[in-house]
């Protein structure tokens, strides 16, 4: 390289470093820009409209805004670009409440991009003027907030040019327009509309089905009734359709579908509690990036199509509750990312196929309640290793247990009950299942002894072994149940004196069974106890009182024991004199002083065992990820059959009064 040319090279990294030099100092002398002072006196007339209670806004004192708890400027101009006041945990003490009086000033922020003060409970708005100089404003959360006085919500929201993100769940709205004449709508930026939970008791409006701009759009829980408006093929770019809950909405299924087919990008499709009838058509197979597909809650029939087989992302299959019949398709293990598979309470028959070894990133299976017959594959050979929760309960399916589900360590929940297996309860329960916290094999034909291996399952809460030839004594180990149902057995002895150790026992049922000797006085200890059922044993002696027993004072708990004595059962126990009989409805005898100390500690009882229990099931759910995701399953099934149970309920109450006028 020549002198000249180096020197050039000195020269030019000289400059850039000179560039460089004067662009960061002046990056740095903009990024301190404080904010406006009107837009501080906005923000601060904001704040005295709101109620604080877990002081959220304590920062908004000082005299630069930019610095304050969800208040975010631009770094070049000082103006505030964003205003983020949710409550991300939904936390009943750290929602902010009162009136959502946005001062006209607010008006003034004419780049603000970001308003959210979704999840605050109580917050309300009763007048939304201030929107309509908020020109910037891309993402618009109110989630939770009151509207139902904002009777121009529709109005200014919708006229906002640059709204791209608009969340209005659980706002207690009642209308929306059936037409667009004289709005003067902007919908050319709008990507995400959630009005979920509202109460619009109306027929969907053809143009929300106009916005082809729409990515996201979620219309669950609004009473919306009638039929999906044939527009429905415009949203081309749609990735999320939820419209679950609206229990009025009629449509026949192969209608939705062949309008969704054109859906290209289409990747979530929620129908789950409507009044959707018809099959499932072979156009479902053209949606090709689908990896979730709810259709649970409805008035579905004929059979799970093979074509299911080509959705390759498919993650969760939700076909619940619906009047599906014919066997479960091979074709299902073609979807190798299949996660959750549910298609509980319908009417399908025949075997299992045996090709579960394709689905290893299974997580959930819920195939309860039907009447699916032969012998439970071995679903866990070296290849559902993450398999969470199995559901097979009220079937036909008969043999034994295969002892291949040993090696699904993973499992949280099995549910077996209500078939036709047989043999004894495999050791290699207690021995492998170690995350264990719900096991029920009830209604079977299982015999044997309850082998001891169940109680190291520390994690255990419900233990369901009712209805089956079990023989022989309870293990006298004791695990920490909240719920233990041994009942219709042939078990024998006596139970064990250490039962009162479960302090977070809930629910005991060991009725009909053969076990005798003494009901043990640790029993008392159970101060979360709500169910006990011992009748129909041969148990004797006098009945424990005290603590939580004192609330379980109903003689059918101990019917069929001819033996026991004492209260809360009419015969008395030989060592009770006339004078000694407890009287339930005279107190004139009793010392006052001792009655106060007995009630205190059984109030402490109650309290510290509620503690305990509420501690030991939620602090697991904390902190098990595996063992949250069956919970929730569990309190999905719940409500699916209360909502449903309510539905016809309140339907059947209708028609009588519709009869009476």
């Amino acid at each position: 390289m020549s002198e000249y040319t180096k020197t050039w090279v000195v020269w030019l990294l000289w400059f850039l470093l000179c560039v460089g030099t004067i662009n960061l100092c002046l990056c740095n002398s903009l990024s301190s820009a404080t904010c406006w002072e009107i837009e501080r006196q906005a923000l601060l007339k904001l704040k005295a409209g709101l109620v604080d209670p877990a002081n959220r806004l304590s920062t908004w004192t000082d005299e630069d805004c930019c610095r304050w708890s969800g208040v975010s400027c631009d770094n070049q101009t000082g103006h505030v670009v964003k205003i983020d006041l949710q409550n991300p945990y939904s936390n009943i003490y750290d929602r902010l409440n009162g009136s959502l009086r946005v001062p006209p000033q607010l008006g003034n922020l004419s780049i603000l991009e970001i308003l959210d003060v979704g999840n605050n409970w109580f917050l309300r708005a009763d007048d939304l003027q201030w929107l309509s100089g908020l020109l910037s404003l891309q993402h618009l959360d109110l989630n939770h907030v009151n509207l139902t006085k904002s009777s121009d919500w529709f109005h200014m929201i919708f006229r906002l040019p640059s709204l791209s993100v608009l969340t209005l769940s659980d706002c207690g709205l009642q209308s929306l327009p059936s037409s667009l004449k004289n709005q003067h709508a902007n919908f050319t930026s709008l990507s995400v509309l959630d009005l979920s939970g509202n109460d619009f008791h109306s027929t969907i409006p053809h143009w929300m089905f106009n916005i082809s701009s729409l990515t996201y759009l979620d219309l669950s829980y609004n009473n919306f009734n009638g039929q999906i408006p044939s527009a429905f093929e415009n949203l081309i770019s749609l990735e999320v359709l939820l419209l679950f809950g609206n229990s009025n909405l009629k449509e026949n299924l192969p209608d939705i579908l062949e309008q969704a087919g054109s859906f290209r990008y289409l990747r979530t499709l929620d129908l789950r509690n409507n009044m959707i009838s018809g099959s499932i058509p072979a156009s479902i197979g053209r949606l090709s990036f689908l990896s979730k597909l709810y259709l649970s809650g409805n008035q579905l029939n004929g059979t799970v199509p093979n074509i299911i087989g080509q959705l390759s992302d498919l993650k969760v299959l939700d076909l619940a509750n619906n009047k599906i019949n014919g066997s479960i398709p091979s074709s299902i293990c073609k979807l190798e990312e299949l996660a959750v598979l549910d298609i509980s309470n319908n009417q399908l028959s025949g075997e299992l196929p045996t090709c579960w070894k394709n689905l290893t990133n299974l997580m959930a299976v819920n195939l309860a309640n039907n009447n699916l017959s032969g012998e439970i594959p071995n679903v866990c050979h070296n290849h559902l290793l993450g398999l969470h929760a199995l559901r097979l309960s009220n079937n036909s399916f008969s043999g034994e247990i295969p002892c291949s589900m040993k090696n699904c360590t993973s499992l949280v929940m099995v549910d077996l009950g209500q078939n036709k297996l047989h043999g004894n309860i495999p050791t290699w329960m207690g021995e492998s299942l170690s995350s264990l916290l719900f096991l029920r094999l009830r209604s079977n034909f299982f015999g044997g002894t309850i082998p001891p291996q169940i109680c190291e399952l520390s994690s255990l809460q419900v233990l369901d072994l009712a209805d089956n030839n079990l023989t022989g004594p309870l293990p006298v180990c004791i695990g920490n149940f909240s719920s233990l149902n041994l009942s219709r057995n042939h078990l024998t002895g006596n139970i064990p004196s250490k039962i009162g150790v479960m302090r977070s026992m809930m629910t005991l049922d060991l009725s009909r069974n053969e076990l005798s000797g003494q009901i043990p006085p640790s029993l008392s200890n159970l101060s979360f106890l709500n169910h006990l059922n011992l009748s129909f044993n041969n148990l004797s002696g006098r009945i424990p009182t005290g603590n939580q027993l004192q609330t379980l004072n109903d003689t059918s708990i101990y019917i069929g024991n001819s033996d026991l004595c004492g209260p809360p059962i009419s015969q008395e126990c030989p060592s009770d004199g006339p004078s000694q009989s407890p009287s339930f409805t005279s107190k004139e005898n009793e010392d006052e002083g001792g009655d106060i100390q007995e009630m205190l500690w059984l109030y402490l009882g109650i309290v510290s065992g509620f503690i305990l229990g509420c501690w030991m099931v939620w602090g697991v759910l904390f902190f098990k990820r595996s063992q949250r995701i069956v919970y929730f399953l569990l309190v999905d099934d719940l409500y699916d059959k209360v909502y449903v149970t309510s539905a016809l309920s309140i339907r059947r109450l209708k028609a009588m009064k519709a009869r009476r006028i």
